[in-house]
């Protein structure tokens, strides 16, 4: 999260922006990438949640955490791909 706030900011630079004019769109993968990664979390998720309701409804035991997908590596990917997103947007240039 750091690199893509670094890289970022670095590319809001003003001074930058005249001397290189494609560094102004420099921000847009980390957004991008930023919006999937909420995205397929919150997918992952729903998927989650549904299947507990069709385990429940059946008589099944529920399972109590997500551990596979994207939520194996953080308890919070979702959070983690929209901050990283709004990072990028509020480091673009104006």
């Amino acid at each position: 999260m750091a690199l893509s706030y670094t890289v970022c900011y670095t590319a809001g630079n003003n001074n930058a922006l005249h001397e290189k004019p494609h560094q102004s769109c420099l921000p847009v993968p980390f957004f991008v990438a930023g919006m999937a990664l909420s995205y397929t979390a919150d997918n992952q998720l729903n998927a989650f949640m549904k299947e507990n309701e069709r385990r429940q409804a059946e008589g099944m035991p529920i399972q109590l955490i997500l551990d596979s997908g994207l939520w194996r590596y953080s308890r919070h990917p979702n959070y983690f791909g929209c901050v990283a997103a709004a990072q990028c947007l509020l480091s673009c240039p104006s």
